[in-house]
């Protein structure tokens, strides 16, 4: 970060160290600008996501692979807790962009129903 003036520049290498940060802090923009000393924090991230095209880029990027860790993780523990499951996927934007908040009626064959195990298991399944 460099200063000009009463105004704070930032460099490629400072947004890149907050992109390390918000992995390291699973998606949370409010940590991670603060790990990484990002003055302004939250607000200033949404502005270089707003202003800065090759930044969003690389946040869109990151954001899915932090949802990519954290839908592993959920398919793992979903037959365990299927309410913690379906609210992690469902209220992040990144699962809402993947359909997760929409209703979709699965059936097995002969139009029996599923058990919730076996709707995970074809799921971890095709995660593979």
């Amino acid at each position: 970060m460099a200063t000009q003036g009463n105004r704070q520049i930032y460099h490629i290498e400072d947004k890149e160290r907050f992109l390390d940060q918000l992995v390291k802090h699973n998606g949370n923009i409010t940590k991670a600008a603060r790990a990484s000393r990002i003055s302004g924090g939250r607000s200033r991230v949404i502005g270089w996501l707003e202003e800065d095209a090759w930044f969003a880029g690389r946040y869109s990027e990151v954001v899915k692979a932090i949802f990519d860790d954290i839908e592993e993780f959920v398919t793992r523990k979903a037959v365990k807790n299927l309410r913690a499951a379906t609210f992690m996927l469902t209220s992040h934007a990144e699962g809402k962009l993947r359909g997760y908040g929409k209703r979709t009626e699965i059936t097995g064959k002969g139009g029996e129903p599923l058990t919730w195990r076996q709707i995970v298991e074809r799921a971890a399944g095709e995660n593979q």
